[in-house]
């Protein structure tokens, strides 16, 4: 698609396209299949984009600069794509089978936006999909098997709770609604309300999966009537399941290093590894390096997640991730930084300090640097600074040096001054972003008033003019 469009002329495109351009050269690297498709007004959009990428795609999508843009699930997520029409090329997912129902008609509803596009065309291209495309007209008025239904059918009474949770994945909302239950009103609360839960809750589903429910959820109310409320609480709002955070408390406990290291000791290799060989064990959080798939290579993911937050790019990440073409690797690294390591590693990170705590007996033993840990994962830097900067929509290759400068012309900024530092940013002139740049991969690859640009406009702020001398 790419191949046979010429190249857009950057010096007349939106400041958005260089923007976009400089960060996936910069991220992925001078030919990557991103950079070498926007050259010519095209894209992709999926889970080994970067925040910043996916929405400058979403923004050139609407400005109308983008002509082509293909899209895996991602495209399902709620976007207003400005599109007429909608080319299924394909309806298998690698690895995990076909679009269910929901998804394909999620996809397909991208064309014909009301108040975008008069009219939308979808084209199932493949003829030899004709049967899903069956499934899938059926979905609009049949009513789908109840996934709830088919987990019940999985139940077996000779399986402990904690089992079932781990192998059955359709009822762990189920189990976890009822150990939020206890958290909020306590195991004899829950008991004497139980019937009323289910009920209100299923009252669609028939007698047998209800009395089912009830019983697991019995059982349920068993194993922990004697686990401390408070502890229940911790463990409800890290997300986790009971199970789970038991498990995690245990590893917590029987590791000297997760119990007593400061937090410089954690996010090096060494130490990270005992935080992911602790996460490893929860069945929330699936880690595997390799695509997904596997043994765990606990050493390899701790090495990722060290070179993530001292901001390495995914291209220099990618040199970890085993077999394909070096274009593969690209990809698979970041899908699993932008998937598993910022997002799944950083809730494992928030849960295990809630576990830490509990086990010291209070939130004083934790430092700052403790506290920020979870963050620093889930931005990809590593002090408290940049993370306030990366919230405030920096890119994390600027973050840390547009931090220093406010700490050079205002005083240390502390993480309770973000009202400040958004002030900082949204007066700061072109000047400002050119420091900002200088010293960092993206000073050769962007102009500092494309950034500052591009920025405000995220923000919702109107763009000021630059002199003729500043568009540098």
């Amino acid at each position: 698609m790419a191949t046979d469009k010429t190249e857009i002329d950057l010096a007349r495109a939106p400041p958005e396209l260089r923007v976009a351009l400089a960060l996936a050269v910069d991220e992925y690297g001078e030919d990557s299949d991103l950079a070498q498709c926007l050259r010519k007004g095209v894209s992709f959009h999926h889970s080994a984009l970067s925040g910043e990428l996916r929405y400058l795609v979403e923004r050139l999508a609407a400005m109308g600069t983008l002509d082509f843009i293909a899209a895996t699930t991602t495209l399902a997520q709620g976007m207003n794509f400005p599109v007429a029409s909608v080319v299924i090329h394909s309806v298998s997912k690698p690895g995990a089978g076909p679009l269910s129902p929901a998804e394909f008609w999620n996809i397909a509803g991208r064309a014909g936006r009301v108040g975008l596009s008069e009219k939308g065309v979808v084209v199932f291209a493949n003829s030899g999909h004709r049967e899903h495309w069956e499934l899938y007209s059926r979905y609009l008025s049949d009513k789908m098997v109840s996934a709830m239904a088919e987990a019940v059918g999985n139940l077996r009474d000779s399986d402990s709770i904690k089992w079932t949770y781990r192998v059955n994945e359709g009822l762990r909302p189920f189990i976890q609604y009822i150990g939020h239950s206890v958290a909020r009103q306590g195991a004899a609360a829950t008991a004497s309300d139980l019937e009323r839960l289910v009920t209100a809750s299923f009252a669609g589903k028939s007698q047998d999966v209800r009395v089912a429910l009830l019983r697991l959820a019995r059982r349920y109310l068993g194993e922990v009537a004697d686990k401390p409320r408070n502890y229940m609480k911790v463990a409800d709002q890290t997300g986790l399941a009971s199970f789970s955070f038991d498990e995690l408390y245990a590893s917590i406990a029987g590791d000297s290093v997760l119990a007593t290291a400061d937090a410089a000791e954690l996010g090096r290799p060494d130490g990270m590894k005992h935080l992911i060989d602790a996460l490893a064990k929860l069945p929330e959080l699936s880690l595997a390096l390799e695509k997904g798939h596997g043994m765990i290579d606990t050493m390899a993911v701790a090495r990722v997640v060290n070179q993530w937050i001292n901001g390495a790019s995914v291209k220099e990440i990618s040199a970890s991730f085993p077999g394909g073409s070096e274009a593969e690797k690209v990809r698979e690294a970041g899908k699993y930084v932008f998937g598993k390591v910022s997002q799944t590693v950083s809730w494992g990170a928030h849960a295990f300090l809630r576990g830490r705590a509990m086990l010291s007996g209070n939130d004083h033993s934790l430092t700052q640097e403790h506290r920020m840990l979870p963050a620093y994962i889930q931005y990809g830097v590593n002090n408290p600074a940049s993370v306030l900067a990366s919230i405030l929509g920096v890119p994390r290759q600027i973050a840390p040096r547009i931090a220093a400068l406010y700490d050079e012309r205002n005083g240390q900024l502390l993480p309770e001054d973000g009202v400040k530092f958004k002030n900082f940013l949204h007066k700061g002139p072109v000047e400002l972003w050119r420091d900002a740049i200088s010293g960092t991969r993206l000073a050769e690859r962007v102009s500092a008033a494309d950034l500052r640009n591009v920025w405000r406009d995220a923000q919702g702020l109107e763009h000021q003019a630059v002199p003729a001398a500043d568009r540098d």
